[in-house]
């Protein structure tokens, strides 16, 4: 009886979730095809980078997970300073690098729902006479609906890698956070 019921839940349980999985998946692969969209059109028509693909990207989440064991012992100016210029070194990082390529060269390949709800929206990058490069977004809740939480390279995590290159770059300034916000500015990440 427990079991029949224990089942009865779960099935109801994914029939219900199903459309919000869906609804998720969707949504997850429209905010990457504006953020895309948008981060060309700056790239390639000289507009302004707009505000809404800035505010894609869950910047004290990804400055959290980047800055590591430097983000507890940051003082609240400090993080909040370094959220802006990391989220601003990826979104610049990000329209040099879709600036390269014809709009024709991106497509979106399709999504999958992993666990804890976060939705991978699969992409490719195809440039004439090169390789083409497969680049996942992990897209989550944040505060502001869907958000861009980590962009996966050619299988790897940018998030991971930027957390590398940043702890060297700490080890080698003392540790400052300020002075790692500054050379932040002036040399942004490469993704």
């Amino acid at each position: 009886m427990v079991a029949r019921f224990a089942a009865f839940l779960f099935v109801a349980f994914a029939f219900l979730a199903t459309p919000a999985l869906a609804d998720s998946a969707g949504d997850a692969k429209a905010l990457v095809d504006r953020v895309h969209k948008a981060a060309f059109e700056a790239a390639h028509e000289g507009a302004a980078v707009p505000q809404s693909v800035r505010d894609a990207f869950d910047g004290p989440f990804i400055a959290a997970a980047a800055l590591g064991k430097y983000w507890d012992g940051a003082s609240a100016g400090d993080r909040s300073q370094f959220i802006d210029a990391l989220t601003d070194a990826i979104v610049k990082t990000l329209v040099r690098r879709l600036g390269k390529h014809r709009d024709q060269d991106f497509q979106i390949l399709s999504t999958k729902t992993i666990t804890g709800g976060d939705v991978i929206v699969r992409s490719r990058l195809s440039p004439p006479a090169q390789d083409p490069l497969t680049i996942d977004w992990r897209i989550h809740r944040c505060k502001a609906g869907l958000c861009i939480a980590d962009l996966i390279v050619g299988g790897a995590s940018m998030t991971v890698q930027r957390r590398d290159d940043l702890t060297a770059r700490l080890k080698s300034n003392g540790g400052s956070l300020p002075k790692l916000i500054a050379d932040l500015r002036k040399n942004p990440i490469r993704l």
